[in-house]
C-alpha cells in the first residue's frame, strides 16, 4: 500500500559506482564573484565551478566535514529546469542559495530525502528557477548535522532529453567509496 501512497521515480544509479574523482580545486570567494561579475557583462559560458566559503557561511547551514564545499553555477538567464535524484543509505540534503555572503544569502531550494534509499530529492518531475550564479551544497545528514558530500561536475551534459544543454552535480557521501549517486542535481535548459 505504501508504494501507491508514495511512489519513487526512477534513477539509473548503477553507472554513478567507481566513478572516477579526485579533489576539486577551489575557488576563493573572491574568484567566484569575478564569475559572478563576469556572467553580468555576458563574459562566460555557463559552467560550474567548486568554490571555498568563509566558516560562518557554514555554520549558518550547520555544516561540518573536510569536504565541505559550495558549487558555483552559472547558466544563461533563462528557466532553468532543475531535477534532484539519490540512491544512499544516508539521508541526504541539497541546497541552493543565491550567495556565499552569510549575512545577504538566502536559500532559494532546500531539498531532503525522506528516508534512507529514497530515489526522491526534491519534487518527482523537478522545479524551474531563474537561470544566472547560484550555489549549490550537497550534504548527507547525521543527527542533526550535516556533512559535507564530495562532488563530481558533469559540464555541458545532455541531462533529459536530446537537444539540451546543461550539467550534473554528483556526490558521495561516503568516504571510502566511489559510488556518486548519493545527493545529485541535475541542471537543463533549451
Amino acid at each position: 500500500m505504501w508504494a501507491k501512497r508514495f511512489p519513487l521515480p526512477d534513477f539509473d544509479h548503477v553507472n554513478l559506482k567507481d566513478y572516477p574523482w579526485s579533489p576539486p580545486t577551489l575557488l576563493t570567494s573572491g574568484e567566484a564573484l569575478d564569475k559572478v561579475a563576469e556572467l553580468s557583462n555576458g563574459d562566460i559560458t555557463p559552467g560550474c565551478f567548486a568554490v571555498s566559503a568563509s566558516d560562518l557561511f557554514y555554520e549558518n547551514l550547520n555544516i561540518e566535514g573536510e569536504n565541505r564545499h559550495a558549487i558555483l553555477c552559472v547558466t544563461p538567464k533563462i528557466d532553468i529546469a532543475l531535477i534532484g535524484r539519490s540512491h544512499a543509505w544516508k539521508k541526504q540534503r541539497l541546497t541552493i542559495v543565491n550567495s556565499l555572503e552569510p549575512d545577504s544569502m538566502e536559500i532559494l531550494v532546500d531539498w531532503r530525502t525522506a528516508r534512507a534509499m529514497s530515489t526522491r530529492l526534491g519534487p518527482k518531475e523537478g522545479i524551474t528557477i531563474p537561470g544566472g550564479a547560484w550555489y549549490v551544497i550537497v550534504t548527507n545528514i547525521i543527527s542533526d548535522k550535516f556533512i559535507g558530500n564530495r562532488s563530481v561536475i558533469e559540464q555541458d551534459t545532455d541531462t533529459q532529453s536530446s537537444g539540451r544543454n546543461g550539467f550534473a552535480i554528483l556526490s558521495s557521501s561516503e568516504p571510502e567509496f566511489s559510488d556518486f549517486h548519493d545527493c545529485n542535481l541535475y541542471a537543463s535548459w533549451d
